[in-house]
């Protein structure tokens, strides 16, 4: 006879702005997909978070904010499939600034951060998207 045990895996979810990949469809804990740019700083400690926004028809450019502190994070921003920012896993230890260019015709972008990318616990990180009309 066969054996069998339930399996559980716990993943950690951010909610706020947050879209599934898949079918294009918005996560339950999702109000919306592409919030409009609003230039909120979002900050976190341990828990993965992706976020999109809405750049605003007509932008090209837009200046992206991000803080790694001591312990290794690493972020991404997307414009579509093309990756604009790998940061690397860093602590940057000091704010960057960058100024990011979208290569498509689409005007979202998606911020991912991977913390704590070396392993363990206890990192801090935040990122701000600087909004074109601001």
């Amino acid at each position: 006879s066969a054996l069998s045990a339930p399996i559980s895996y716990q993943i950690n979810v951010a909610c706020g702005d947050v879209c599934s990949l898949s079918n294009g469809n918005v996560s339950s804990c999702s109000a919306s997909c592409g919030t409009a740019c609003n230039g909120q700083q979002i900050a976190g400690a341990d828990t993965p978070v992706s976020r999109r926004y809405n750049m605003g028809a007509g932008t090209t450019s837009f200046q992206f904010i991000y803080q790694t502190y001591s312990k290794p994070d690493r972020v991404k921003v997307w414009n579509g499939a093309t990756n604009l920012l790998d940061s690397g896993c860093v602590g940057t230890a000091n704010e960057v600034t960058v100024t990011l260019t979208l290569t498509s015709g689409n005007s979202n972008i998606r911020v991912d951060v991977e913390p704590n990318c070396t392993g363990g616990t206890g990192t801090a990180w935040y990122f701000k998207v600087v909004c074109p009309n601001s």
